[in-house]
Protein backbone atom coordinates (compact mmCIF):
# COMPACT_ATOMS: atom_id res chain seq x y z
CA UNK A 1 0.00 0.00 0.00
CA UNK A 2 1.11 3.46 -1.04
CA UNK A 3 0.35 6.37 0.76
CA UNK A 4 0.59 9.76 -0.68
CA UNK A 5 0.10 13.54 -0.55
CA UNK A 6 -0.33 16.13 -3.27
CA UNK A 7 -1.33 20.01 -1.75
CA UNK A 8 -4.04 20.32 -4.53
CA UNK A 9 -5.69 17.21 -3.41
CA UNK A 10 -4.69 15.99 -0.14
CA UNK A 11 -3.68 12.28 0.67
CA UNK A 12 -4.37 9.55 -1.24
CA UNK A 13 -3.87 5.65 -0.97
CA UNK A 14 -2.80 3.47 -3.41
CA UNK A 15 -3.27 -0.52 -3.23
CA UNK A 16 -1.33 -3.14 -5.12
CA UNK A 17 -2.96 -5.75 -6.41
CA UNK A 18 -1.05 -8.83 -7.88
CA UNK A 19 -1.15 -10.28 -10.81
CA UNK A 20 -1.22 -14.53 -10.00
CA UNK A 21 1.04 -16.43 -12.26
CA UNK A 22 -0.36 -20.04 -12.71
CA UNK A 23 3.09 -22.40 -12.12
CA UNK A 24 4.60 -19.33 -11.34
CA UNK A 25 8.72 -19.33 -12.67
CA UNK A 26 11.08 -16.75 -12.40
CA UNK A 27 11.66 -15.92 -16.67
CA UNK A 28 15.54 -16.56 -17.08
CA UNK A 29 17.72 -13.52 -17.01
CA UNK A 30 19.74 -14.17 -19.59
CA UNK A 31 16.51 -14.72 -21.99
CA UNK A 32 15.50 -11.49 -20.60
CA UNK A 33 18.23 -9.89 -21.50
CA UNK A 34 18.62 -11.01 -25.16
CA UNK A 35 15.41 -10.08 -25.42
CA UNK A 36 15.80 -6.33 -24.29
CA UNK A 37 18.89 -6.22 -26.45
CA UNK A 38 17.11 -7.44 -29.68
CA UNK A 39 14.92 -4.49 -29.17
CA UNK A 40 17.72 -2.49 -30.60
CA UNK A 41 17.29 0.41 -28.98
CA UNK A 42 19.46 2.52 -26.30
CA UNK A 43 18.56 1.58 -23.31
CA UNK A 44 20.92 2.01 -19.89
CA UNK A 45 19.82 -1.66 -19.02
CA UNK A 46 22.69 -2.81 -16.66
CA UNK A 47 24.07 0.46 -16.32
CA UNK A 48 21.13 2.97 -15.01
CA UNK A 49 19.94 3.86 -10.99
CA UNK A 50 16.73 1.86 -11.98
CA UNK A 51 18.34 -1.53 -12.23
CA UNK A 52 17.58 -2.30 -8.84
CA UNK A 53 14.02 -3.09 -10.23
CA UNK A 54 15.13 -5.25 -12.29
CA UNK A 55 17.28 -7.08 -9.54
CA UNK A 56 14.41 -6.81 -6.81
CA UNK A 57 11.45 -7.58 -9.25
CA UNK A 58 11.83 -10.44 -11.32
CA UNK A 59 10.04 -11.29 -13.95
CA UNK A 60 7.39 -14.25 -13.35
CA UNK A 61 5.63 -16.02 -15.58
CA UNK A 62 4.17 -19.64 -16.00
CA UNK A 63 6.61 -22.49 -16.41
CA UNK A 64 8.35 -23.13 -19.93
CA UNK A 65 6.70 -19.81 -21.50
CA UNK A 66 8.32 -18.57 -24.11
CA UNK A 67 8.38 -14.19 -24.58
CA UNK A 68 8.88 -12.55 -28.40
CA UNK A 69 8.61 -9.25 -29.59
CA UNK A 70 7.50 -8.41 -32.67
CA UNK A 71 6.71 -5.05 -34.39
CA UNK A 72 5.69 -4.50 -38.29
CA UNK A 73 5.10 -1.13 -40.58
CA UNK A 74 1.30 -1.16 -38.23
CA UNK A 75 1.80 -2.55 -35.01
CA UNK A 76 3.94 -3.93 -32.26
CA UNK A 77 3.50 -6.94 -29.96
CA UNK A 78 4.59 -8.76 -26.98
CA UNK A 79 3.87 -12.71 -27.49
CA UNK A 80 3.68 -15.14 -24.49
CA UNK A 81 3.50 -18.48 -25.73
CA UNK A 82 3.72 -21.92 -24.31
CA UNK A 83 3.23 -24.13 -27.31
CA UNK A 84 1.43 -26.88 -25.76
CA UNK A 85 -0.89 -24.94 -23.70
CA UNK A 86 -1.42 -21.30 -24.72
CA UNK A 87 -0.47 -18.22 -26.07
CA UNK A 88 -1.25 -14.58 -25.18
CA UNK A 89 -0.54 -11.30 -27.69
CA UNK A 90 -0.65 -7.67 -26.89
CA UNK A 91 -0.38 -5.56 -29.53
CA UNK A 92 -0.12 -1.98 -29.89
CA UNK A 93 -1.21 -0.15 -33.29
CA UNK A 94 -1.25 3.26 -34.49
CA UNK A 95 -4.83 4.28 -34.75
CA UNK A 96 -4.52 7.60 -36.10
CA UNK A 97 -3.71 11.24 -35.49
CA UNK A 98 -4.97 14.91 -34.99
CA UNK A 99 -2.93 17.88 -35.40
CA UNK A 100 -3.23 21.44 -33.68
CA UNK A 101 -3.00 22.72 -29.79
CA UNK A 102 -6.28 22.13 -29.33
CA UNK A 103 -6.34 18.43 -30.17
CA UNK A 104 -4.45 17.59 -27.39
CA UNK A 105 -5.95 14.81 -24.67
CA UNK A 106 -8.25 16.45 -22.22
CA UNK A 107 -5.76 16.16 -19.51
CA UNK A 108 -3.19 16.98 -21.14
CA UNK A 109 -1.16 20.16 -20.24
CA UNK A 110 1.59 22.45 -21.94
CA UNK A 111 3.92 24.17 -19.83
CA UNK A 112 2.83 27.77 -20.10
CA UNK A 113 6.26 28.93 -21.49
CA UNK A 114 6.30 25.72 -23.99
CA UNK A 115 2.39 26.37 -24.63
CA UNK A 116 3.24 30.14 -26.06
CA UNK A 117 5.80 29.06 -28.57
CA UNK A 118 3.82 25.79 -29.79
CA UNK A 119 2.61 26.36 -32.92
CA UNK A 120 2.02 22.97 -34.24
CA UNK A 121 1.25 20.20 -32.36
CA UNK A 122 0.43 16.06 -33.25
CA UNK A 123 -1.61 13.53 -31.16
CA UNK A 124 -1.11 10.15 -31.75
CA UNK A 125 -3.47 7.95 -30.79
CA UNK A 126 -2.68 4.04 -30.37
CA UNK A 127 -5.27 0.97 -30.32
CA UNK A 128 -4.37 -2.08 -27.37
CA UNK A 129 -5.57 -4.94 -28.14
CA UNK A 130 -4.98 -8.59 -26.18
CA UNK A 131 -5.60 -12.11 -27.63
CA UNK A 132 -5.52 -15.30 -25.52
CA UNK A 133 -6.08 -18.89 -26.61
CA UNK A 134 -5.72 -22.08 -24.29
CA UNK A 135 -5.09 -24.98 -26.02
CA UNK A 136 -3.98 -26.99 -23.37
CA UNK A 137 -5.39 -30.25 -22.14
CA UNK A 138 -6.71 -29.73 -18.85
CA UNK A 139 -9.71 -27.34 -19.40
CA UNK A 140 -9.55 -27.01 -15.23
CA UNK A 141 -6.19 -24.58 -15.43
CA UNK A 142 -7.55 -22.31 -18.12
CA UNK A 143 -9.57 -20.02 -15.72
CA UNK A 144 -6.43 -19.54 -13.81
CA UNK A 145 -4.03 -18.90 -17.06
CA UNK A 146 -7.63 -16.59 -18.08
CA UNK A 147 -7.30 -14.10 -15.47
CA UNK A 148 -3.54 -14.05 -15.45
CA UNK A 149 -4.45 -12.62 -19.06
CA UNK A 150 -6.58 -10.22 -18.01
CA UNK A 151 -4.57 -9.00 -14.83
CA UNK A 152 -1.91 -7.91 -17.13
CA UNK A 153 -3.79 -6.27 -19.69
CA UNK A 154 -5.69 -4.88 -17.09
CA UNK A 155 -2.10 -3.45 -15.91
CA UNK A 156 -0.78 -2.58 -19.06
CA UNK A 157 -3.78 -0.29 -19.95
CA UNK A 158 -3.27 1.56 -16.26
CA UNK A 159 0.09 2.34 -17.48
CA UNK A 160 -0.71 3.38 -20.94
CA UNK A 161 -4.19 4.70 -21.33
CA UNK A 162 -5.44 7.95 -20.43
CA UNK A 163 -7.02 8.78 -17.24
CA UNK A 164 -9.70 11.00 -16.63
CA UNK A 165 -10.11 13.50 -13.25
CA UNK A 166 -13.56 12.25 -13.02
Amino acid sequence: MLVSFEVEKGSTVTHSYYVTVPDEHIYPQEKLDDLIRSLNVNLAYGKSSDDWRWNQHKLKTPRDTNITFANSATEYSVRFDRPKDFYLIFTISPEGRSTGVNAMPTNFKLDPIDAKETKVAYCYYMGLAMEFKWFGDDPTSADAYAEWAQGLFAGLKKKLVQQSDD
